[in-house]
């Protein structure tokens, strides 16, 4: 039988490549035995290539629409945990979140690679990328513009726990 899609007559190998790296560094502190603090730092990026471009693309022609992609992170969070009395105990943090996806094409279809692929456009065109072609066959040309997509988390919190006899009554708040 045949092992490919039947939306391609061809078939081309293609290298992904997936070079991901982490740090994490994470430190516990007890002071005494009523007050400890910890803290953690994580960074990681996530470099890959992908010859079908970030979300997909038509790969008829291959090498067409290629992107490279970094996928980067990093994360800090600090607690304090403090008995305040033996029934009482305060759990206090604070938390940041960072991560990103920042696409660029450097396939066939980016406009330095395809100099000779530059119609006359009816608007400007800032994705740096060819228009989409089509042709008469049904196969067609199309290449995905830069994508940047960042994200930013600040996380305060803290919660209070209380044991009265039998029952454990916690408060708390979280301020994102």
């Amino acid at each position: 039988g045949n092992a490919l899609a039947d939306t391609s007559d061809e078939f081309f190998s293609e290298r992904t490549l997936l070079n991901y790296r982490e740090e994490l560094v994470r430190v516990d502190q007890a002071f005494n035995e009523k007050f400890s603090v910890w803290g953690k730092f994580s960074h990681d990026a996530i470099p890959t290539t992908e010859p079908g471009g970030i979300f997909s693309c038509n790969l008829s022609f291959p090498g067409s629409c290629t992107t490279n992609t970094n996928s980067s992170g990093e994360q800090i969070a600090v607690h304090a945990v403090n008995m305040i009395r033996p029934n009482i105990i305060s759990d206090a943090g604070f938390t940041y979140n960072y991560s990103a996806i920042v696409s660029t094409p450097v396939g066939l279809t980016a406009k330095p690679n395809a100099p000779d692929i530059n119609p006359p456009e009816p608007f400007p065109n800032p994705d740096g990328v060819v228009p989409n072609l089509s042709f008469t066959s049904g196969t067609g040309v199309s290449g995905l513009g830069p994508y940047k997509d960042y994200n930013r988390n600040y996380n305060f919190l803290d919660s209070i726990s209380w044991v009265h006899g039998r029952h454990t009554f916690r408060f708390g708040y979280t301020f994102d």
